[in-house]
């Protein structure tokens, strides 16, 4: 009888483990691919909220590249970072390639994790999934928010990547988007 009652109960655990997954990946979509930016969809100026007039915007995502100055250039993002991004998922973690020789692995059950920074500096994320669209909350060094969504178009050919930043020293939200075309490979 004893064993009986223990295999009732280890089924049982089985079976809310599994029902567990299940409502952990709900709301999910798969992004996985290799995505290839849209430079001409893609907006690069961390918009005030609200506007998307096509002003010039100090907080331009630009990055220079040389000895100094008059020696080098500017490129949209360091080393050609997130020019693609390679993302694989399972049901319990989103991992995404930046395409510049880092990579990192998301937790999708919400829980919080730290990120390691240079020099020892440490900030907390989270991720989870919110009507079919993947979120990554950080917290900024300074103390703001950077929430990163994550969105594929309805047919599934774009994938949309938006970032607010959330910061008392600003003096608004501010917002960026990123339009990423599929290559192709996606499942």
């Amino acid at each position: 009888m004893r064993a009986i009652t223990s295999w009732v109960l280890a089924g049982a655990g089985l079976i809310l483990a599994l029902a567990s997954v299940s409502a952990l990946s709900a709301g999910s979509v798969d992004l996985s691919g290799t995505w290839t930016l849209n430079l001409e969809e893609s907006d690069f100026s961390l918009h005030r909220e609200g506007d998307r007039d096509g002003r010039p915007d100090p907080y331009r995502l630009l990055h220079y590249v040389g000895d100094g100055p008059g020696e080098g250039h500017f490129e949209l993002f360091p080393g050609g970072a997130l020019q693609t991004l390679v993302i694989a998922q399972d049901e319990m973690a989103v991992t995404i390639d930046y395409g510049d020789g880092r990579s990192q692995v998301f937790h999708t059950d919400g829980r919080t994790t730290t990120l390691e920074l240079d020099r020892g500096a440490t900030i907390a994320m989270v991720a989870s999934w919110h009507d079919g669209a993947f979120v990554v909350e950080r917290q900024l060094l300074q103390g703001g928010l950077m929430t990163t969504t994550y969105q594929l178009s309805g047919d599934g050919q774009r994938l949309y990547v938006t970032v607010r930043i959330d910061d008392d020293g600003l003096p608004e939200s501010v917002e960026s988007q990123r339009v990423y075309d599929s290559a192709g490979d996606s499942e």
